[in-house]
């Protein structure tokens, strides 16, 4: 899905929970010119006297100035004797606002529990915000809201209870999917498809999924995801309601993730022979370009890919970027000694969350 050009690899260890935490350790005292430290105010909050007590699912941009933290707030004022039940239960879901780059955050309460999930989709925003509730708090609640004026006001336009969701995809505020038994120990992986921003779904049976790789879906629509074996990948679509399976021709890698840039184009990343990290692009005729990373050994914490840009975050502690699609390569210094969650715009802007009240942004010059 078209997400105002963030494409973010959302699941590359396998992360069904509480977003991105990333140890950098080296690069200390090194910063690129792109690159600086700011102060946030209203980002954290505690009703202890250290700390923070928001606990953030989701980091997003909708421009240069527009972004949202999106999760919970545990307040011990609210939530009575501490325990898993009263926590779940009257824990605020939260979203916060900035309206100049980062700077400054405006927080919003939607109601109890918390966000987990976020999609644009034209001018609107949507939102899925999970309730716990009954004696044990284990009576899950799927809600959706939407905000048709970037994020300064949401209206709750469904609930499901049935088949609790984890995560959504939507390609019009009305049609999309939710992804059910990512979190919920013992829940059962399902696919759900909607008409009607939620209000109702009927599950999809999709053949040969995966469940554990990373999938995405276009604007239009299509979902792309890999087969159990991995070695096809099959491209459903929603809209004619068909679906195909594509064999994979070179055999001497293995994909573990689908990713598209800001105009759909999808990409794989996968590990060759020598566990070589390796992005192939897509052609017409199903054929693959490969695109060499420009390191060895390491993991991928996130890719953004826009238009002929390619920028990545790896565990080197470094950002690497491509303005040519992998034919040349530059190497930044971020200059952290730790980031939580990152964020994306276009191809010059970047966000990474460190300490609580600190930001490292990425501008151009």
């Amino acid at each position: 899905m078209k997400r105002s050009g963030i494409v973010v690899l959302k699941r590359i260890k396998i992360i069904a929970t509480i977003g991105l935490t990333i140890y950098l350790f080296s690069c200390l005292n090194a910063q690129d010119m792109h690159w600086k430290n700011i102060k946030t105010i209203g980002a954290d909050k505690s009703s202890g006297t250290i700390g923070t007590d928001y606990l953030f699912n989701k980091f997003k941009f909708i421009n240069t100035r527009i972004g949202f933290f999106l999760g919970l707030y545990k307040d011990e004022n609210k939530i009575g004797d501490y325990t898993r039940v009263n926590i779940n239960k009257n824990q605020d879901a939260i979203i916060l606002r900035t309206l100049d780059g980062g700077y400054n955050w405006q927080e919003n309460i939607l109601g109890k529990g918390e966000i987990i999930d976020f999609n644009k989709v034209g001018n609107a925003l949507l939102v899925l915000r999970k309730s716990y509730n009954g004696r044990d708090a284990k009576d899950i609640i799927s809600h959706l809201h939407i905000s048709k004026d970037q994020g300064a006001t949401w209206e709750e336009v469904s609930q499901n209870s049935e088949k609790p969701i984890d995560e959504i995809h939507f390609w019009t505020s009305q049609k999309g999917i939710g992804i059910c038994g990512l979190i919920e120990k013992g829940s059962k992986f399902r696919i759900l498809y909607t008409e009607d921003t939620g209000k109702n779904w009927r599950e999809i049976e999709l053949s040969k999924m995966h469940e554990g790789m990373d999938f995405a879906v276009t604007s239009k629509g299509v979902l792309y995801y890999l087969t159990k074996e991995r070695n096809s990948y099959v491209k459903a679509d929603f809209a004619a309601m068909e679906s195909e399976e594509i064999k994979f021709t070179n055999t001497d890698f293995t994909p573990f993730s689908v990713v598209l840039d800001n105009n759909d184009k999808v990409y794989f990343v996968v590990k060759d022979k020598d566990k070589r990290n390796i992005l192939y692009q897509k052609m017409e005729g199903n054929s693959l370009k490969k695109i060499e990373f420009p390191f060895e050994d390491q993991m991928i914490y996130d890719v953004q890919i826009y238009d002929n840009t390619i920028a990545i975050l790896a565990d080197d502690k470094c950002y690497y970027r491509s303005d040519d699609q992998g034919a040349t390569w530059s190497k930044e210094e971020i200059g952290a000694s730790y980031i939580s969650m990152v964020a994306f715009y276009g191809k010059e802007h970047v966000w990474m969350r460190t300490f609580p009240g600190q930001m490292i942004l990425r501008t151009p010059l």
